[in-house]
């Protein structure tokens, strides 16, 4: 593969997007350094991939803490976006099935959720076929239209 038709690195797209929202060219500079010196850090892998399953978790709830301390709410999206990074990273290093994931995590979203929130999202990950469909080990791929 050339250079000229190899797709843009991570930092190279990070430029391009910072630039399209016309960022000053120090502030994107800077910005790139950051970025370099956190990709260092991390041994060069992408910052998706330096994240864990628990870090992952515990944002979703702190997130879904100060919602519903500011807006008296929790909407059931954020929570489902959670169970979708879930799948899509599943199965990982934790040893837990996909639905024994979702069961450790409901008590603590209960707490977080109006009743009727939470009823909602029950029925959501209910009818959901890729929970359905998972394995103990594996996880199956289906569309939600089939």
């Amino acid at each position: 593969m050339t250079s000229s038709s190899r797709p843009p690195g991570l930092i190279q797209r990070y430029r391009e997007e910072l630039q399209v929202r016309h960022y000053a060219r120090r502030t994107v500079n800077t910005y790139e350094q950051w970025l370099r010196r956190f990709l260092r850090f991390h041994a060069m892998r992408h910052p998706r991939a330096t994240i864990t399953s628990k870090h992952r978790r515990q944002v979703a709830l702190e997130a879904l803490t100060i919602l519903r301390q500011h807006l008296d709410s929790t909407p059931v999206h954020w929570i489902l976006t959670h169970l979708d990074e879930i799948m899509e990273n599943h199965p990982d290093d934790s040893g837990q099935n996909l639905r024994e994931k979702i069961a450790d995590l409901m008590p603590e979203v209960r707490n977080l959720m109006k009743e009727g929130d939470f009823l909602e999202l029950e029925q959501r990950i209910a009818a959901d076929r890729r929970i359905a469909l998972a394995g103990r080990h594996s996880f199956i791929a289906v569309h939600p239209d089939g």
